[in-house]
C-alpha cells in the first residue's frame, strides 16, 4: 500500500499538485479501491494516511479529521458510479477504525442533504448548474438522449444523483466540483467496459481546471 500510496503521490514529470488540490491522489485512490470493493484495502489507505500524523498536535488534528471528512465524502457520492452496497461496505469500514479524538469531533456533523420544502429549489439548481458544467453543450441533447432510453431517466439523474448527491451541499464541502469530477474518472476507468460516460467526464474534468478551483496538476513553470 506504502508503495502505491508513492506511485500515485508523484505528478507526472514537470508537474507538481496545486496546493488547492494535493489530497486529489488519496481520492484517486479511495474511489479506486471503493469501485474494486475492497473495505479492508481502504481501511489501509486511511489509516496509511493518518500514520504520520500527530493527533495530540492540534494542526494535524485538523488535518486527519479533514482526511476523514475527505473519505466518506468520496465513498458517499460513489454511490452514483458504483451503487448503494458497495458505499455502505466502504463507509462502515471506514467507521470502525477512526480514532476516538476525531470520532469525538465529527459526532455532531449534520446532515446536509435532507430535503425540503425550503431547499428544494436550491438543490435543484445546483444540480442543473453541476450538470451544465460537466457537459456543456451538449447538456440538454443528453438529456433528450437519455429520455429516449426512459422518459424519466434524464430528470431523475439530474434530480437524484447530481443536484442530491454530488454537487457540494455547501460551500465548505471537501470535495468540490473538481474533486467530484475526479471521482467519476477514477470509478468508470476502474469499471472498464463505460468508456463513453469515461470519456464524458474527462472532459468534465479538463473543464472543471479551467474554472475558479484550477487544475489537478499544474505546469511546474506556473507555480514558481
Amino acid at each position: 500500500m506504502s508503495e502505491l500510496i508513492r506511485s500515485v503521490n508523484t505528478p507526472p514529470i514537470n508537474h507538481a499538485f496545486t496546493p488547492s488540490n494535493h489530497l486529489s491522489p488519496f481520492i484517486i485512490l479511495t474511489s479506486t479501491i471503493e469501485t474494486l470493493n475492497n473495505p479492508n484495502a481502504l481501511v489501509q489507505l486511511y489509516e496509511s494516511y493518518l500514520e504520520p500524523l500527530n493527533l495530540t498536535n492540534s494542526d494535524d488534528l485538523n488535518k486527519a479529521t479533514n482526511l476523514t471528512h475527505v473519505i466518506r465524502e468520496c465513498c458517499l457520492k460513489t454511490i452514483t458510479l458504483n451503487g448503494v452496497p458497495k458505499a455502505i461496505n466502504s463507509l462502515s469500514a471506514i467507521r470502525g477504525v477512526i480514532p476516538e479524538i476525531i470520532k469525538e469531533r465529527i459526532s455532531n456533523q449534520p446532515q446536509s442533504r435532507a430535503l425540503t420544502s425550503e431547499n428544494l429549489d436550491q438543490f435543484k439548481a445546483r444540480g442543473e448548474d453541476l450538470w451544465e458544467s460537466i457537459y456543456h453543450p451538449f447538456h440538454e441533447k443528453l438529456v433528450n438522449i437519455l429520455n429516449q432510453n426512459h422518459p424519466d431517466m434524464g430528470r431523475y439523474i439530474i434530480d437524484n444523483h447530481y443536484a442530491a448527491l454530488l454537487a457540494p451541499p455547501s460551500p465548505d464541502n471537501p470535495i468540490g466540483r473538481v474533486e467530484t469530477s475526479i471521482i467519476a474518472v477514477a470509478c468508470l476507468r476502474t469499471q472498464g467496459g463505460v468508456n463513453p460516460q469515461l470519456l464524458s467526464h474527462a472532459y468534465g474534468l479538463q473543464k472543471a481546471g479551467e474554472s475558479e478551483f484550477g487544475w489537478i496538476a499544474s505546469d511546474l513553470n506556473e507555480l514558481m
